[in-house]
């Protein structure tokens, strides 16, 4: 079975991300980890970072309820300490990226970036 980590990125509509993991021919033979970093929007305490992250990872593993395999943490609000964090606890296959809409260098960027630090596939 192949390991996916799903580092989340971004605090906007999360439904595609839930139609494109139902959608994946893989699903059914896939273990995913949804790695939520803290979002700081607004807010002014840790607490309040992780329950605004917690609040958003519940609101997404909830769209993928019945899909298998799916579990989740709030990670580090920096989001290559999240990634890093989630790394060190298991093995993963491929390391998949939610953003918000980015244009086509700055995507070229962050994948080539995120390539060389973790040295996995990478889906964005």
């Amino acid at each position: 079975m192949q390991r996916y980590l799903v580092a989340i990125n971004y605090d906007g509509p999360h439904e595609r991300l839930a139609a494109e993991v139902r959608a994946s021919p893989s699903a059914p033979t896939r273990s995913s980890t949804l790695s939520c970093r803290r979002l700081a929007r607004g807010v002014h305490s840790e607490g309040q970072e992780r329950a605004l992250a917690q609040q958003l990872l519940d609101s997404i593993t909830l769209a993928l309820d019945g899909v298998p395999s799916v579990d989740g943490a709030v990670g580090d609000a920096n989001l290559f300490g999240a990634i890093a964090d989630e790394l060190d606890r298991r093995p993963y296959d491929v390391l998949a990226m939610v953003t918000p809409p980015i244009g086509d260098r700055e995507q070229e960027r962050l994948v080539d970036q995120l390539v060389r630090l973790y040295r996995y596939p990478l889906s964005l």
